[in-house]
């Protein structure tokens, strides 16, 4: 840990103010996304410990940034109007006032705001990105250890209810061990690509084991996708050979290999029936009659499975079909639930991101969909091909993260989406500027 950590110390004597006050935003944020301690609720929105301290260590990272120097682009003001009107079209259409267009419009506020931040701190320092993500390796590896602890019970779980049948699903310090994975994955990609970091795969056994210890099938799997893209990746910088390549290829390809074996050995025993024919004799029933009643019987079933692979494609194939049927403004947000009810008799949310905005938002929906996978595929593209560049690497990862974890979880409300808007835009004038040079 410590050597993440020498190269700052050793010069911070001459970083400029703007220094400090990028990485104070880096530290609120990133560990903001690891702990979570809820104290009220303020118009259906969480006011948290992390929420508190962001209003009260922000205003002095502005203060050291300058506020003259803060990046509000067009980009980010779209991004935040189409996600508002996919959020809210359904309540103004109504021509009533719902406490939900506060709670939305704070949610975007305090998102947006933290967005902004984020990208006046990238501009701060020529290694904005790779301290960013070195950050997020400490607070992975940290939170990877009380998974740990927490699956070997030696560490209490904040939530008791991720317990299934005398199994712990480790959650660190959070109460959702499938988001607490995709915190993991996060730290696990930027290992993969960031170069010079010393006792690499000791942390990257610690964050490999506290993925497993979540019992997170989509944390698995996003390890073994990973894992094998990282074949493709330069592990050091072309002008230094190729040597070290060879041995990061196959390390990576040993990891593969141990982390199948520890699914096998470790994973609890509700995971393993994804292979089983449980799951398909449910997906059977589902597709020969969508009445309520059937419905119903399949939540039972879901239930006494203990497998959410049948509810997650129910939730998104209705989240579909709503998304046509409620085409011109959606459902609106905190309506979710509410509708799974009476649609499929299971109080859910959808666990999709990109389906759940569009039955949010309907056709506002797909626009924002739309605006943001645009910057987001045009960073992809002027990534390629590959050099080894570690800021557009790293980038590239955590946005196949996002995009992964995003397809098995719902993230509209949270930072993240916005935290992925902000690289990828920054990611692509860095690779334009690569390229001018």
């Amino acid at each position: 840990m410590q050597s993440l950590t020498a190269s700052w110390t050793a010069s911070t004597a001459h970083h400029s103010r703007q220094w400090y006050g990028m990485l104070i935003i880096f530290l609120v944020l990133i560990v903001s996304q690891f702990v979570s301690i809820e104290l009220f609720t303020l118009f259906d929105v969480v006011i948290s410990v992390e929420k508190l301290s962001a209003l009260t260590l922000y205003p002095l990272a502005i203060y050291l940034l300058g506020i003259r120097n803060l990046r509000l682009n067009k980009e980010l003001i779209l991004f935040a109007v189409l996600m508002y009107l996919s959020f809210t079209l359904f309540y103004l259409n109504s021509g009533s006032f719902s406490p939900r267009l506060l709670s939305s419009g704070l949610i975007i506020a305090i998102n947006g705001a933290t967005a902004l931040l984020i990208y006046t701190a990238l501009h701060a320092d020529t290694h904005s990105v790779q301290t960013f993500f070195k950050l997020w390796i400490i607070c992975a590896v940290l939170s990877a250890v009380i998974c740990i602890g927490q699956f070997l019970h030696l560490i209490p779980l904040v939530d008791e209810d991720t317990i299934r049948t005398g199994i712990v699903r480790a959650e660190g310090l959070l109460k959702d061990p499938n988001y607490q994975s995709v915190l993991l994955l996060i730290g696990y990609g930027s290992l993969l690509t960031l170069h010079r970091i010393r006792y690499r795969y000791l942390f990257i056994v610690i964050i490999v084991l506290g993925i497993v210890s979540t019992g997170s099938r989509m944390g698995f799997l996003g390890y073994l996708i990973l894992t094998v893209g990282s074949l493709f990746l330069r592990k050091t910088p072309q002008k230094e050979g190729t040597g070290k390549n060879s041995i990061s290829a196959r390390i990576s390809v040993l990891l593969v290999v141990g982390g199948l074996i520890l699914l096998l050995l470790l994973l609890p025993t509700d995971f393993r029936s994804v292979f089983s024919g449980r799951i398909q004799t449910t997906l059977t029933a589902f597709q020969d009659s969508i009445s309520e009643a059937a419905a119903s019987s399949l939540s039972e079933t879901v239930t006494r499975s203990e497998s959410s692979a049948p509810a997650r494609f129910i939730l998104g194939r209705q989240a579909l079909i709503g998304s046509f049927d409620h085409l011109l403004t959606g459902i609106g947000l905190y309506n979710t639930p509410d509708y799974m009810l009476e649609t499929v008799g299971m109080r859910l949310e959808v666990h999709n991101s990109f389906l759940h905005m569009l039955l949010v938002g309907g056709l506002t929906g797909l626009l924002f969909l739309l605006y943001a996978g645009f910057f987001i595929l045009r960073f992809v593209i002027s990534s390629f091909p590959l050099k080894g560049d570690e800021t557009s690497e790293t980038i590239l990862v955590a946005i196949i993260v996002f995009i992964l974890c995003g397809s098995f979880l719902s993230l509209v409300t949270i930072v993240l989406p916005w935290i992925i808007f902000i690289l990828a835009l920054y990611g692509y004038e860095h690779n334009r500027e690569t390229i001018s040079k």
